[in-house]
């Protein structure tokens, strides 16, 4: 993770929902605005972004909306905790 003039940016090759995850993690416990995260995330489809966001809602591991912005929830944030760990253990085996 790199932050650039207030852009954040995940420098692991993952999944989008991975992505987000790493990225409001850096953010908890506070919420990211759409905006934010979509500008952070320029490198994927703003579509995309928004549908896997959607996704995360019903699965329960994000809360919030285009209007308020997204925070992790409980469960969000360990599957956030556990994918940076795998990142981590990873990157030391290599």
């Amino acid at each position: 993770m790199e932050e650039i003039e207030g852009m954040r940016l995940v420098h692991a090759v993952v999944s989008v929902s991975s992505e987000i995850l790493i990225l409001l993690h850096s953010h908890y416990p506070d919420r990211a605005s759409l905006a934010d995260i979509t500008r952070s995330m320029s490198t994927r489809s703003p579509g995309s972004v928004r549908n896997r966001l959607a996704e995360m809602r019903t699965e329960k591991l994000v809360v919030g909306d285009g209007r308020l912005g997204y925070r992790l929830t409980h469960a969000g944030h360990t599957a956030a905790v556990d994918e940076i760990r795998r990142l981590q253990t990873a990157a030391l085996a290599a």
